[in-house]
């Protein structure tokens, strides 16, 4: 089975994905939500930036001033993680390729199938 290459404006929009506002955007939009490759780029992004969040605001309150230094040290990791995830991910959506992160992307795919489903009709 072959598929058709994916063209340049769509692959742009999935590689913006990756900037959060941009990506809550692209999936409130019908005409932009049905296109797979930005689908997929986009629930993974929001997936992504939503874990970092919650990292971040995990870390961020533990003020015990020993661990102060490791904290910081896992918060940097944590957001330098991000940006690279999310580059290394806009980078394979322009390529017109899945995302990077395997368990993000049977999430994002569990989510779509969810959101997908016709609902049934009750009375």
């Amino acid at each position: 089975m072959t598929r058709r290459p994916v063209s340049t404006p769509v692959r742009a929009l999935a590689a913006s994905s990756y900037l959060f506002p941009v990506a809550l955007f692209l999936l409130a939009v019908p005409a932009y939500r049905q296109v797979r490759l930005i689908r997929i780029h986009s629930l993974v992004s929001v997936l992504l930036g939503l874990g970092v969040f919650v990292v971040v605001a995990v870390l961020g309150h533990i003020t015990v001033f020993a661990l102060s230094l490791f904290v910081g040290l896992l918060l940097t990791l944590a957001i330098a993680g991000y940006f690279g995830v999310a580059g290394w991910g806009a980078f394979r959506a322009y390529q017109g390729r899945e995302p990077p992160v395997p368990i993000l992307v049977d999430l994002a795919r569990r989510i779509d199938q969810r959101s997908n489903r016709p609902r049934s009709r009750r009375s």
